[in-house]
């Protein structure tokens, strides 16, 4: 698997699943029965607790069925962080195994505005996206500038930020401001240092990869370990990436590779697959490399990624 392909589609997914499944420590240990009890008696922070903990299977076996009826009933339940992760999930439906999931950019759209209503940044982030680069949708740089403006200025959302900055700095639709630019960056820094502050896994992982892009490998580093400390599979992902192709410490990589598949994230299985398939940094294994496509493969929905599932066909077929 070539570097830039995992960088592209590492960014692409963090940017916008990048609050999936946040993990937050919290003095009191809640156990799923506790989760459970609250969200029965319709407490909707805790039904979004638990679509997150069977999201992420960290605490409890993966569901991504039971995940997606928790986060129904807190989105239901008026739960924004709730209603903005199953915008996205029918935004991009593809990856997942969920019954009666199928992309419908309506639906995902109509449950970012009933975010945004409630002051959930992320999800006026995502209409901003949506709006200013035409998914799905007819492109309306104006209406999305406006979104993210609120998503970043009101709402401190870090990506909103960093996409303002990108519009300032390339003129998108107004003359470039390289001094508004750097403002928003400014911005953008801020808010994320903020939230990964409060054990924001994902808003780490963000930074990590804001920094990758500034060619700050120190900082991306840094901020990537810590958003694995705190179960955010692409800040896991990040890291192993650094320490392959900066610090040449390929046992390092594997340790953060293993972690972000174990995290379901199935690109750094197949990475894994692909290191020991051709004794890059590590020795050759063929059979190792099988298993780590195999799981690649059984992760994601049939044609979604076809190449871990092809994998597994090829080196089965050589005998492994």
């Amino acid at each position: 698997m070539k570097i830039h392909n995992i960088i592209f589609l590492a960014l692409t997914t963090v940017f916008i699943f990048g609050n999936l499944g946040c993990a937050h420590n919290t003095a009191h240990e809640h156990t799923i029965t506790d989760y459970k009890q609250e969200c029965d008696r319709l407490m909707s922070k805790s039904c979004n607790k638990l679509g997150d903990i069977y999201f992420k299977g960290v605490d409890a076996e993966r569901n991504l069925n039971l995940a997606k009826k928790y986060h129904e009933k807190a989105c239901d339940l008026s739960n924004s962080d709730s209603c903005n992760t199953l915008g996205e999930w029918y935004l991009f439906p593809q990856p997942y195994h969920i019954d009666g999931l199928k992309h419908d950019p309506a639906k995902a759209k109509e449950l970012f505005e009933i975010g945004c209503k409630n002051m959930n940044g992320k999800s006026c982030a995502n209409l901003g996206r949506i709006y200013s680069e035409g998914l799905w949708t007819e492109k309306d740089v104006d209406t999305g500038d406006m979104y993210l403006g609120k998503a970043c200025d009101l709402y401190k959302d870090g990506y909103a930020c960093e996409k303002r900055a990108h519009m300032f700095s390339s003129g998108l639709n107004r003359p470039v401001d390289k001094d508004m630019a750097r403002k928003y960056e400014r911005a953008a820094v801020k808010n994320y240092k903020a939230a990964c502050d409060k054990d924001d896994g994902a808003e780490c992982g963000q930074l990590g990869y804001f920094y990758l892009y500034k060619k700050n490998y120190e900082e991306a580093y840094s901020y990537a370990k810590r958003a694995c400390i705190l179960n955010d599979k692409y800040g896991c992902n990040l890291a192993g990436l650094i320490d392959k192709i900066e610090h040449y410490d390929y046992s390092r990589a594997i340790s953060y590779y293993d972690k972000a598949c174990s995290l379901y994230y199935e690109y750094a299985c197949a990475d894994l697959g692909y290191m020991y398939e051709n004794g890059k940094g590590i020795q050759k294994d063929k059979r190792k490399a099988k298993a780590y496509y195999k799981l690649a493969c059984d992760m994601v929905k049939e044609g979604w990624n076809p190449s871990h599932c092809e994998k597994v066909e090829e080196l089965t077929d050589q005998g492994y």
